[in-house]
């Protein structure tokens, strides 16, 4: 935990950040300046996009659901995006990693 006594140099929060992306399963967040730090150690994500343009900016992985945050007027809200339509995103992204590594670590077959 960090107080406002405790919080760390921006260089130090980033480098942390990093590091729990590295770990991390998954990135579940708009998108935005973490999504991109998330991308940059390829960590695999579900972006709610509220209005950016996704042929533009992608992850440098295929590892990525975008949800679309639906829009009210002429904006996008995050907050409005369905919970069951992230989680549906989530559950294909890693059912998608478990069957593209299922072979990772797993013990070669005796002849």
């Amino acid at each position: 935990m960090a107080g406002p006594e405790l919080a760390p140099d921006i260089a130090s929060f980033d480098d942390l950040l990093l590091a729990l992306g590295e770990m991390a399963v998954a990135y579940i967040g708009m998108e935005g300046g973490l999504a991109h730090l998330m991308a940059s150690v390829m960590t695999p994500a579900v972006i709610v996009n509220n209005g950016a343009n996704m042929e533009r900016w992608r992850p440098l992985s295929n590892a990525v659901e975008v949800v679309t945050a639906p829009r009210r007027g002429r904006s996008a809200y995050v907050a409005d995006a369905p919970v069951e339509v992230i989680l549906d995103a989530a559950h294909r992204l890693l059912a998608a990693g478990r069957r593209d590594h299922a072979a990772v670590g797993a013990a070669p077959e005796k002849v």
